[in-house]
């Protein structure tokens, strides 16, 4: 079984705040006021999230969660009641002697931060495959401690940071089809990754060209980072990718979203149609968007969380204020004449490129927890033990007699393959 004692011994980068690189200061940090707007749309019954008040451990900290379940929402349940149980747990001493106005002290907390939620993550799968149920789920959190934003990822839901005229990605989307260090990671394992067989009971045959996402066999799962599933095989981790930054002192929003939203609309887009909105009206957009679209038939699960200044009235006022920087009204302008209507839109800017210009952000840090995690135990130690392998295939062929069928891989990716059901 993997052990939970990751350790994260890369250096964080240095922060740049918005409007560029600005040195370490020692006066106290900015004060936020957090609100949050919800909506989802229910179609398998598997996502789960949690929103879920610290303040009794730090003033203005929240924790955000999202889980996308994968054959049914136990798992998904489970993680959203442990990891918001251990994790008060473990902050509560941290945050007793954290101490926001040292820069060398927000590093170090930092850094506890990524180690202390990987090894949750580890201990929290470990617990969960001990059930020999064979579901799994997704994970994606999001810490906010003061100004300090921490999102850790396992899977395809997706956090982004919109400062109000440039966004910055939070999460490492762990996407078998296109994570190309993951899909590289598991063949050099000798992983099968294969998309479904025309039969819909396994991976393609060589040549054939398959159908739906890319996956990993035997499962059939389409990401390669999770708790439980581990019908996936052993090399299926619970690592995260953490992402952490600062928020701006203008204030910032933060879209996290599962991946029913980010099958149908790009980041650019779901900005645009969210930035004017509060965050109830921004949440219940974005999911109008995937109702509206056909092409696919997931649970879909939207946060907007607004991370404000207090004399700041809402996200949309401060989006409207950048947008009259000269540098941004320049950047808006439409070309006249004959062909602007087929003029492309104007995407939105990286956060991390754009610097010197309003709304550049850098990451504190960017770090995938495998590879400390490697470094400190060894490749050997990433992959679950055979007995838990072992125990979870009695279970499956258990399930698979009781009900007589086979499992369909073809109804994971929505309608488009919906030619069974799990």
């Amino acid at each position: 079984m993997v052990s939970p004692h990751a350790t994260d011994q890369s250096k964080p980068r240095r922060l740049s705040g918005l409007m560029g690189s600005r040195k370490p200061s020692m006066k106290p940090p900015p004060q936020f006021k957090l609100t949050h707007g919800f909506d989802m749309r229910v179609i398998k019954g598997e996502d789960r999230y949690l929103v879920s008040d610290l303040g009794a451990l730090y003033p203005n900290a929240m924790l955000y969660l999202i889980c996308d379940g994968h054959s049914g929402g136990e798992a998904a349940e489970y993680v959203c009641t442990s990891l918001e149980r251990d994790l008060k747990l473990q902050l509560a001493e941290e945050l007793r002697v954290y101490d926001p106005t040292s820069h060398p002290a927000l590093v170090t907390f930092a850094e506890r931060l990524r180690t202390i939620i990987s090894e949750l993550f580890v201990e929290i799968d470990n617990s969960w495959n001990k059930t020999g149920n064979m579901a799994g789920t997704t994970v994606t959190l999001c810490l906010v401690i003061g100004g300090l934003i921490t999102v850790a990822n396992l899977g395809d839901s997706v956090a982004l940071l919109d400062t109000g005229c440039s966004i910055l990605e939070l999460t490492d989307p762990h996407r078998i089809e296109t994570h190309v260090g993951e899909r590289a990671r598991l063949e050099a394992l000798g992983c099968t990754i294969a998309k479904l067989g025309f039969h819909l009971q396994g991976p393609a045959k060589p040549g054939e060209p398959g159908v739906g996402p890319t996956r990993i066999w035997p499962g059939g799962l389409c990401v390669s980072r999770s708790v439980g599933d581990l019908d996936g095989g052993p090399h299926i981790v619970p690592l995260p990718h953490i992402k952490q930054v600062l928020a701006p002192h203008q204030g910032c929003r933060m879209i996290v979203a599962s991946d029913g939203l980010w099958d149908v609309t790009s980041y650019s887009r779901a900005i645009k149609i969210s930035r004017a909105k509060v965050g109830k009206e921004a949440a219940c957009a974005l999911v109008e968007t995937v109702l509206r679209d056909q092409r696919f038939n997931d649970d879909t699960s939207v946060i907007v969380v607004d991370i404000l200044p207090p004399d700041q009235p809402s996200f949309p006022n401060l989006a409207l204020q950048l947008g009259l920087h000269p540098v941004m009204q320049e950047r808006q302008k439409k070309p006249s004449g004959l062909c602007a209507c087929f003029a492309p839109a104007v995407e939105e800017l990286d956060a991390q490129s754009c610097q010197g210009m309003p709304g550049h952000l850098a990451l504190l840090a960017d770090v995938d927890m495998l590879v400390p995690f490697a470094r400190e135990h060894g490749e050997s130690a990433l992959a679950r033990t055979s007995l838990t392998l072992r125990a979870a295939a009695a279970v499956r062929a258990e399930t698979a007699s009781a009900t007589g069928k086979p499992k369909d891989y073809a109804v994971h990716r929505g309608s488009e393959y919906n030619w069974g059901v799990w």
